[in-house]
């Protein structure tokens, strides 16, 4: 199905898309560095050694209240407010591409990227907690990595922002009428919308008087 929104309009669809993508990112790193993450350095949990209870043991994760906080009620919450926020924006532009964009972003590390990036670091050389992604877990199957490394998130963030910016501003995304407008100014015979062929002059002039007797 052809978009019938006009080219500006579809970049101003991917900076929509883009401005959430960071401002969730830098909700993320605000919420797990300043208060998660310390409260379970305290209670003594090296967390990218053991980013999820089935890789570090339930028990000993779990009996610390903010693990609890962060495995059972942050991640649920994210993930519920991220499909929430572009949800939002799809019904605001009335189109399935900021959704879609989502998911590309979301799934090839953008927003991992960027976790790191709005605090001024680089992404850590391995990232075990997201060995759970399938995107990641193809990667490490064909790259023979035991765990995910910064180069994937460098590759698929830069990737993944790319194509959402393709799918949010695709190639032939003009509507006809817009061309047919910019036909009309050039010639300035007829009004935007007026005539199937505006290069064939003023249509008016060609009508010919026909007689009534």
């Amino acid at each position: 199905m052809k978009s019938t929104l006009s080219y500006p309009q579809n970049h101003k669809i991917f900076l929509t898309v883009f401005t959430a993508l960071l401002v969730v990112s830098i909700s993320d790193a605000v919420i797990v560095d300043a208060l998660i993450l310390p409260s379970l350095e305290k209670a003594g949990i090296i967390v990218p050694l053991s980013p999820f209870p089935w890789q570090a043991g339930f028990d000993e994760l779990t009996q610390d209240p903010w693990w609890r906080i962060f495995v059972l009620y942050y991640w649920p919450a994210f993930t519920v407010s991220v499909i929430t926020i572009y949800s939002i924006i799809s019904l605001k532009f009335k189109t399935w591409r900021p959704l879609l964009a989502m998911l590309i972003l979301f799934t090839f590390g953008a927003e991992d990227l960027l976790y790191y990036l709005v605090q001024l670091r680089l992404p850590a050389p391995e990232l075990p907690w997201l060995d759970i992604l399938p995107s990641w877990k193809a990667v490490m199957w064909l790259s023979g990595e035991t765990h995910t490394r910064d180069w994937m998130i460098w590759l698929g963030g830069v990737f993944s922002i790319v194509v959402a910016y393709l799918v949010c501003v695709p190639k032939f995304s003009r509507n006809t009428k817009d061309l047919d407008c910019e036909k009309a100014i050039e010639s300035m015979n007829l009004p935007c919308g007026v005539g199937s062929n505006q290069k064939v002059g003023n249509f008016i002039s060609t009508i010919t008087p026909v007689s009534t007797r």
